[in-house]
């Protein structure tokens, strides 16, 4: 072998050596794991903690929120808030507001990850203050103060709740709290406390307790087994046989206290009632056996109906709390031919919705806000609440289930 022949297999050896040396050196850095964090509540959640999904840009103080979209509707000047805000771009599983002080707070919690954030009325942005992962979370029922919440979520088939408090010992912290019992059909918040429904073969029983599951009490039981309830009155409990357009349905009144109930409506397709802030009104909708939809009031003490002038479901009203014979209503600007509220609430229907004000005293309707009009966007609102000095109206568009805020008060 010559000299220059040797002299080029050498090099063609180190060559070949310096490749594959570069391509292990590449490979295992690229291959770093990242950090997941440890489980949560000993590994009941799948996927346990960290800051992957949802926000972006981890700081240690609470992460920044996607700002979703602000709308200025106060004729351009700077000094004037917001008064429509796209809370977050990502679906939300439930969204509430509360004051403290002169500052209005909202929350929400990420569907896909159910990770917690807050923004306010100060702000545009959003700070992530939970690192819990609990993927798809089906929704989220907040405490009047948003310190708490209860979770539900599909798991093999079985719905579970799990109570949750927000911990305030860090910024961005994991949450606490526990598994209620398995198989909760239907649950309401009111305050603190929440009212559930326990399905079995032989029928429901209605249970009054803290949100926590403690200090429980059965108020209701029925061998009926499809019954819904809304807690909307400290002390009047609205329950419900679960609506279809295709079968007639009844409404009552149940005492949280005593489990007295009282009948006030009945034989209504479709029906779907709300209880107002001291039961002596109960807003509903249903079919009007006619392929549309109807909408009246309840008057307790009377024991009769009427018509408020608007037509739309229940589920896109909130009652005023200050103003007892006020609720706040979502109306479609059009309502197409279906089975309701059956196809709303399976997708095969969607509205296009402006915010009304109805005094059921009085009849008097007001359109306060058209967001197609006013803002170019096109909402189907439903998941609607108030803070408690009611300068806040927040919401989810069941469009994208998107977060929403809307300023009642400049």
């Amino acid at each position: 072998m010559s000299k220059k022949t040797f002299t080029i297999l050498v090099i063609a050896v180190l060559a070949i050596f310096a490749i594959v040396g570069w391509y292990i050196w590449n490979r295992s850095s690229s291959n770093i794991p990242e950090e997941t964090g440890e489980n949560v509540q000993g590994g009941l959640f799948p996927g346990g903690t960290g800051s992957q999904g949802g926000a972006t840009g981890g700081t240690g103080e609470g992460e920044e929120g996607d700002e979703g979209l602000v709308i200025d509707l106060g004729g351009g000047s700077s000094s004037e808030k917001p008064r429509l805000r796209q809370l977050s771009t990502s679906p939300s599983a439930g969204v509430v507001a509360f004051d403290k002080g002169e500052t209005v707070f909202m929350r929400y919690v990420e569907r896909a990850t159910g990770h917690i954030y807050e923004t306010s009325d100060e702000t545009t942005s959003s700070t992530k203050i939970s690192n819990t992962t609990l993927p798809k979370i089906h929704e989220a029922l907040w405490s009047k103060d948003g310190s708490k919440l209860l979770i539900r979520y599909l798991k093999d088939g079985i719905v579970r709740t799990f109570y949750a408090q927000l911990s305030t010992s860090s910024p961005e912290a994991a949450l606490e709290g526990l598994f209620l019992q398995d198989g909760i059909s239907s649950v309401s918040v009111q305050g603190n406390r929440a009212f559930y429904l326990d399905e079995t073969g032989a029928g429901a029983q209605g249970i009054v307790s803290e949100m926590n599951g403690s200090k429980k009490t059965v108020v209701f039981s029925s061998t009926f087994g499809d019954w819904d309830a809304v807690w909307s009155s400290p002390k009047a409990i609205t329950l419900y046989s679960r609506p279809s357009g295709k079968s007639g349905g009844s409404a009552y009144l149940l005492d949280s206290a005593t489990g007295a109930y009282t009948k006030v409506i009945g034989g209504t397709l479709g029906l779907r009632p709300l209880g107002n802030v001291d039961g002596s009104f109960v807003f509903y909708s249903g079919s009007d056996g006619a392929d549309g939809l109807a909408s009246a009031v309840a008057d307790v003490k009377e024991e009769n109906s009427f018509g408020v002038g608007v037509s739309t479901l229940s589920d896109k009203c909130v009652w005023s709390a200050k103003e007892k014979v006020s609720i706040y209503c979502a109306v479609p600007r059009f309502i197409e031919s279906g089975l309701y509220p059956d196809d709303w609430y399976k997708g095969r229907i969607s509205f296009e919705d402006s915010f009304w004000k109805i005094n059921v005293s009085t009849g008097v309707t007001e359109e306060i806000f058209n967001p197609l009009s006013e803002a170019g966007v096109s909402m189907d609102i439903f998941d609607l609440s108030l803070d408690e000095k009611e300068t806040m109206l927040v919401f989810r568009n069941k469009r994208d289930m998107t977060p929403w805020a809307y300023a009642l008060v400049p």
